[in-house]
């Protein structure tokens, strides 16, 4: 759902300084927020329909609550959920900025470094500095899924609920936008439940399920059996660009523990698509279905 959001804002980051300017004036003044008292502020002139959007978007994900039904929908009143909001707001200027930055310097190197970096009580000013200089990943994820066109392939061995809850709206708005999407997982029980979670998502929102295609890790070798696997990647536009890292999409691995990944692109994030499409081909992963 934050994809929405992102496509909403991306054309100009102002906005969202706006935004959030206006949201606090109206808290300094106990106010709640309407699209009618957002209209009358807008002097920048932003076209009424991306206030509107952003303001539908921002209630669908808790920051703004509805108080106040009207026939008028811009004069419903939502209150709002500042801690959310700011949460959000603020994820949300992080994944334009890097995807601004990607189009205008087209990755020096052809790589990023990327990580999720513990906060600690006893370095903050060092943490503060260093926060600066890198992009999370779970930043990165949020960004590749915005940014893709055509499909998105998950490699994934582990998931958790808090995993799920944080990819599975942005995933649904993929697919609603007739992007493929390839989960490699292992299917053991836990897995099956918590992928069975997306695939009712898909049902409600009446996707078509060809979109979605799931895939178990399979491969028996000579000497010994091999059926786990811990490669963790996200891959884009048939290799267009791609992630390769250390955290599996749990909660723990995308906001909280140590890990390290890079961003990569072009020849290297192609090479790792072909890679895919070998271990597809070799029967080495098997589709499945929830």
């Amino acid at each position: 759902m934050i994809s929405k959001l992102i496509n909403i804002i991306k054309k100009d980051k102002k906005f969202i300084w706006w935004f959030k300017s206006q949201v606090y004036l109206l808290l300094s003044t106990d106010k709640n927020l309407t699209i009618e008292d957002l209209l009358k502020a807008n002097k920048y002139n932003y076209k009424e329909d991306t206030i509107k959007a952003s303001v539908f978007e921002l209630a669908k994900m808790n920051c703004l609550i509805k108080v106040n039904k009207h026939t008028d929908l811009n004069r419903e009143e939502y209150k709002i959920n500042i801690e959310n909001l700011d949460s959000i707001l603020t994820q949300c200027l992080g994944i334009v900025k890097y995807i601004v930055e990607v189009k205008e310097r087209n990755l020096i190197d052809d790589y990023e470094l990327i990580t999720t970096l513990p906060d600690s009580n006893k370095k903050k000013d060092l943490y503060r500095s260093l926060k600066g200089k890198f992009r999370t990943i779970y930043d990165t994820i949020l960004g590749l899924v915005a940014n893709a066109k055509s499909e998105i392939i998950i490699i994934n061995p582990f998931f958790d609920n808090k995993g799920i809850e944080l990819i599975t709206r942005d995933i649904l708005d993929k697919l609603n936008e007739n992007v493929k999407i390839k989960i490699v997982t292992r299917l053991n029980k836990k897995n099956r439940i918590l992928l069975g979670q997306l695939v009712d998502g898909i049902k409600q929102k009446k996707i078509s399920n060809n979109l979605l295609n799931i895939y178990d890790y399979k491969y028996e070798g000579d000497k010994f059996d091999s059926s786990t696997f811990h490669a963790k990647s996200i891959i884009i536009d048939q290799g267009k660009m791609a992630y390769i890292g250390s955290a599996n999409l749990t909660g723990w691995g995308i906001e909280q523990q140590f890990e390290l990944g890079i961003l990569i692109k072009d020849k290297n994030a192609k090479l790792l698509y072909n890679i895919v499409e070998y271990i597809e081909k070799a029967n080495i992963i098997e589709r499945c279905s929830i």
